[in-house]
This record gives structure tokens, sequence and C-alpha cells, in this order.
């Protein structure tokens, strides 16, 4: 089999690009059918974005079966379920593979597990990220799907979970839990609340400790309330809270705090292989994650999509959270306005932002545009894409899709920066080791100082901008425009040293705005504790009980309490168990 032999025949990419996209599908198709890395080694290729990787992936290894060639088993890991069945489709096409191939969901696998001779006489087995993730910590469920199987083919970047903690996930869960066991809940997770409240926005290692018979006692109060729970949804809810709780007080595993959140990681979520591994990411080039350890070996390719006749904008503009989350009205009236100059009757515009902004910016789209607006899909009763002009998705919600392939312009509406402990776990996830002694320090931008966290963080941008902007006019002569706004000029040039022949064609830059004035101040937890007991004092109490405030707010660190203004004008006096009103 020759890569002529699968590439179709109506291929614009191979019309246009001849020989050089021919050897580009032939690299592929060797890795796949030839090439064998040994079990702990990953080839990393980060062919790019648009260039068909994925429909080849599936025709090479229809082609493979189809010469009767059956040494090699495959097992395909994708981000979603609907991208799994169109590669099982593509597969199975005019073949006698029909009943070869098996895409696993949490629909059928049930089923599948009490057939497991059948499964495991399947050539392909298709599973989600998500499964390939749970099946780091099943040994005996992921024996199944490793039996006997060769080529392992992740398709995009697996992205681990990260363990969160604060004291709103605490009082979430809290209101689920009996009121029999609050008070060993509350005990439980009082060291954890405690560091929680710390508002530092530097991130810092921390080491959690509680006695080991309450934290038996706690972990066998939350199995039986999980047992005891009916709603699934619910019930899951407090597995993932009970997981998050036993990582934070391992002893083996680092956690981190930043901003009144702790983050830490499970130890076993890593990359598992078979006899070949490959793992496809567009981005991997800019991504720092896989240079932290040298089982990944990258395959860098160079760019054949030409996008010379393509414009490339760089708006110069603070975009973080907090900066958009300060100026929120200005900000989306400005972005508005340059759309409304820029716009050109007939063609389709793709916004993307932070998924936290997207309900506000659509808000104030169909306010000027109307019914033209689109918001992507959040759940099945939504309303599909009908050929709007404008749609509004968010970063880590495009990869692996063409919704908007034929689309003329994109705009890149934030830096889509997550919290400096993400990055960290990041690095501690795919480097497979700990921090060590290496500093956490910042500098005035809010960039790491230490070189390998820094490209860690930088690569996590430049690569969400990258999978962004890369999601429309894919076709192999590009024309659209990139608007690209952030003040890092850094990761602007980084994203496009990715894109072939793309140079700024306009730089356009936007003063700060002064911060809007917030009309009202969302209270913190003192604040309401504070309220309360305010309340009590005028209801005519003379004794204020600190028991009777924990059950209403949980765990509480009095010290700050007693320092808010409020409370000390209150003047109130302290015994052990209560405050005096005088």
């Amino acid at each position: 089999m020759e890569a002529k032999q699968i590439i179709q025949k109506d291929d614009a990419y191979c019309q246009i690009y001849g020989e050089k996209y021919i050897q580009k599908i032939d690299y592929l198709r060797k890795l796949i059918v030839e090439d064998e890395t040994g079990e702990n080694i990953f080839k990393v290729v980060n062919f790019e974005a648009g260039l068909g990787k994925s429909r080849y992936t599936d025709i090479i290894i229809k082609q493979y079966f189809d010469e009767w060639n059956f040494d090699r088993n495959f097992l395909i890991v994708k981000r979603f379920n609907d991208e799994s069945y169109r590669s099982a489709e593509t597969i199975e096409q005019d073949s006698f593979l029909r009943d070869h191939v098996v895409v696993i969901t949490a629909d059928n696998w049930q089923k599948w597990k009490k057939n497991v001779k059948e499964l495991q006489s399947k050539q392909v087995i298709i599973i989600s990220h998500k499964r390939y993730i749970d099946l780091c910590e099943n040994d005996t469920e992921r024996a199944i799907f490793t039996k006997d199987r060769h080529t392992l083919i992740i398709d995009e970047k697996v992205n681990f979970p990260i363990y969160t903690y604060s004291y709103q996930y605490y009082s979430d869960i809290r209101k689920y839990i009996s009121y029999a066991n609050a008070k060993l809940f509350d005990k439980a997770c009082q060291a954890l609340n405690e560091i929680a409240e710390n508002p530092s926005t530097s991130c810092t290692r921390i080491y959690p400790k509680i006695e080991k018979e309450l934290l038996q006692q706690f972990t066998d109060m939350m199995k039986d309330e999980i047992r005891n729970q009916h709603d699934l949804k619910i019930k899951r809810q407090l597995e993932n809270f009970l997981d998050t709780v036993l990582l934070l007080y391992d002893k083996n595993v680092l956690a981190l705090h930043n901003s009144k959140e702790l983050y830490t990681l499970n130890r076993k979520h890593k990359h598992w292989g078979l006899k070949n591994n490959i793992i496809l990411d567009a981005s991997a080039g800019i991504d720092g994650v896989y240079e932290v350890h040298d089982k990944f070996k990258m395959q860098r390719q160079t760019r054949l999509i030409d996008h010379s006749e393509s414009k490339f904008v760089h708006i110069k503009m603070n975009t973080s959270k907090s900066a958009i989350r300060a100026n929120q009205k200005k900000y989306f009236e400005k972005i508005i306005e340059m759309i409304q100059e820029r716009h050109v009757d007939g063609e389709k515009t793709l916004l993307v932002i932070h998924k936290k902004y997207a309900d506000t910016l659509y808000g104030h789209m169909k306010k000027v545009f109307g019914d033209d607006v689109w918001r992507e899909k959040e759940k099945e009763t939504d309303h599909d894409y009908n050929e709007q002009s404008y749609a509004i998705s968010w970063f880590g919600n495009l990869i692996g899709k063409n919704t908007f392939s034929d689309f003329d312009n994109v705009l890149i509406l934030g830096t889509p920066n997550i919290s400096n402990a993400h990055y960290l776990i990041h690095y501690m996830q795919y480097a497979d080791k700990t921090l060590g002694k290496n500093s956490l320090q910042v500098d005035r931008t809010g960039k790491f100082k230490n070189s390998k966290f820094r490209a860690i963080q930088d690569g996590y941008i430049a690569a969400e901008i990258y999978q962004s902007i890369k999601r429309i006019q894919r076709n192999p002569k590009p024309k659209g425009k990139f608007y690209i706004v952030t003040k890092d000029e850094e990761i602007v040039h980084k994203v496009l040293g990715q894109i072939k022949n793309a140079k700024l064609t306009e730089i356009i830059e936007v003063k700060d705005e002064q911060k809007e004035k917030s009309a009202t101040k969302e209270p913190t937890k003192i604040d309401q504790i504070v309220q309360y007991i305010h309340t009590l004092v005028k209801d005519g109490q003379k004794k204020i009980y600190k028991s009777d405030i924990q059950m209403q707010f949980g765990t509480i660190v009095w010290n700050r309490v007693k320092k808010h203004p409020q409370f000390q004008k209150l003047k109130l006096k302290e015994q052990q168990k209560y405050f005096v009103v005088p």
C-alpha cells in the first residue's frame, strides 16, 4: 500500500500541493502500519490543523485490512463520541470489516464488558479521551483493551483532570450531607478550608494534614452517603469530592494553593501505551507539555498550507478574564463596533471567548444583530447552527470540530490563560514527577520565571489560540481574516510561527479603559457571617454561640471574622464558645 493509492482523486490539497502532500500522508501511513515505537514511547506528530490527519488515519487503517493485513489490531482514542462513530463508518465503508470495528461508549460498555473475548477479537476499538483516562486507574479493565492489541492512536492532546477544592465547593457539597454526618464532614474539611480561605494570589506548595483515624471515618461516612444517594448526578459529585479530599491529604501527592483554591492531581493519570504509540496533535509544536519527558518523541512537521492570501490582525488589548470582567460593557461595545466596521455582507464570522463570557457576548450581539447570531450548543435541546452570520464558541470547545470550516473571519476575543496552578499541574502530569525545588515566582506580567514552567504556560495559551483560528478556512488556499485580541505580542508571534507565510497585516492598539464601578460588590463569606451576627445582635440576642454560626456556615476562621471592620464596631466580648453582647 502506497500513499498514492489511498489519497482520494478529488482531494483538493493533493491537487495544489502535489508530491509534498503525498509525502505527508505517506509518513502518516508508515507511522500507523510500519513503525513500532515500543510500549513506553510515544511519537508525537504535529500535522497542522486542517490537513486531514484524522480522515486519512481512518482510510489508512481501512486500506490496511482491505489488503488482508492482520498483524496489527488498533486502539483509537477520540475526544468525542460523534468523531468516533464517523471514524468507524469510514473504516467499515464497503469493507468486510463491518463487524470488526466497535465504538465503546458509556451506553454500551456494560454489554461489552460481559463479552470480553468478542470485544478483543475486533480489529479496531475506538474509545474516548475520558475512558482512556479512566483506564489509568483500572488495571483490570485496561488489560481488556490492551490484550493482543498493537497500535495506539491518540487523536489530539489528552487533558488529564485537575482536582480543585475551594470553600464554595465544600459548601455546595455540604448541602447533600445528612444532618447526622455534618459535624464529621466539617471537621475533616477544616484544615482544607483554613488554607483555601487565604486570598493570596501567589502559587504555593501546601501540605494539608489530618489525623489518620479522622480521615478513615470521613471516608467511610462519605461512602455511606454515596451509597444512600439515589440521584446519579449528585452521587458523582460526592464521589469526585471524596477523591479530591483524599488526594489533597495524600502525603505522596503535591498540592498547590492559588487565590482561595487548592489544586492537586491523581498520580495514576499518565500515558499508557501498546507496542506502537502515536499522538496526533496539531499544536504539539508549541505546547510545552511534550518537552518535559523523554517518552515523548516529537516528530516535527513542516507546514504545508499557504496562508499568504490571508490577513492577520493583532489587536493590542488586555483580554484576560479579569480584564474583561472589570470593563465588560465597554469591552463588548468596542468589539461589536469593530465587527460592524469590518463586516462584509455574505461573510460569516466566528467569535471565540472565555466560556464564562459566552452568554454575555451573545446577549450584546443579539441586541445588534438579532437572530443572525448563534451560540455554541451545550446540551441536546439547544438549537443547531443554521447558517447565521455570527457564531460564538469558547476555548477548549473547538478542537476536532469542523462546523466553522467555511467561515471567512475569526476573532479571538480573550487570552485563554488559566490559573497558574493549572500549568504546574500539567507539568507534573506530563513530566511524571513533582515540582522539586524550582521557584514558582512570576514576573510583573504574571508569567513564570522558571523556564520549564513558562514554556508550559506560553505553550498552553498559544496552542489554544492556534487551534481556535484554524477552525475556519479549512481549505488548501485560505483567504480568511484572523483577528487576535491580546496584549501578549510574544504569544501572537508564537502562533503565527506555526502558520506558513502568515504575516501581520495590521496592528491596532486599544487603550485600557477605566475600571467600571460595580453596582453591587459580591459579599464574601466573612461579610455574610458578620452580617448574620449583626442581625442576631439587632434581634436582641445576648449570647451568640460559635457552634450555631458554624452550623449555618460550616468551618469558620474566627480571626478573620474578628478583623472585619463591621464586626469590630459591635464590640462583642469573646468567650471560648460564644460572644457576649454588651
